[in-house]
């Protein structure tokens, strides 16, 4: 994929704004949105789900040994934007509906995406040293 085929990475400045006045939430999903975005328009929707967790991990866990606050405060607000509950819903809807076969993938695309969310937040675990994950 050439450069001009990127998607603009204009909101890194708003998450870097975010940051800079210490709304950790806005920050946080200012993250998940540019990450899943750009995730996306290279390896495609599951993979960018993947790549926005592993980035929310990795950037709530180095804040929080900055700040010296919990991880939590960071990474939640985050992956609250990448959690597939109207997908969840959708697929309840459709096979009580008896719509069976769109039931059943609303249902595995929101099982991949939660997958790819728990995934990318292990990996950000693994990779970064103990002493920062503390």
């Amino acid at each position: 994929m050439s450069r001009r085929h990127l998607p603009p990475l204009t909101s890194l400045r708003a998450f870097e704004a975010a940051a800079r006045h210490l709304n950790f939430e806005r920050a946080g999903h200012e993250l998940a949105v540019t990450a899943s975005a750009v995730g996306r328009s290279l390896f495609g929707p599951e993979a960018g789900t993947f790549v926005a967790a592993l980035s929310i991990g990795i950037v709530g866990a180095l804040l929080a040994t900055l700040l010296r606050r919990p991880p939590l405060v960071f990474i939640v607000p985050g992956v609250l934007m990448l959690v597939p509950g109207s997908t969840g819903f959708n697929s309840l809807l459709h096979l009580l509906t008896g719509q069976t076969v769109s039931g059943i993938d609303a249902g595995f695309n929101a099982f991949v995406t939660a997958m790819a969310i728990s995934y990318g937040l292990l990996v950000a675990t693994v990779i970064l040293p103990p002493r920062v994950i503390r």
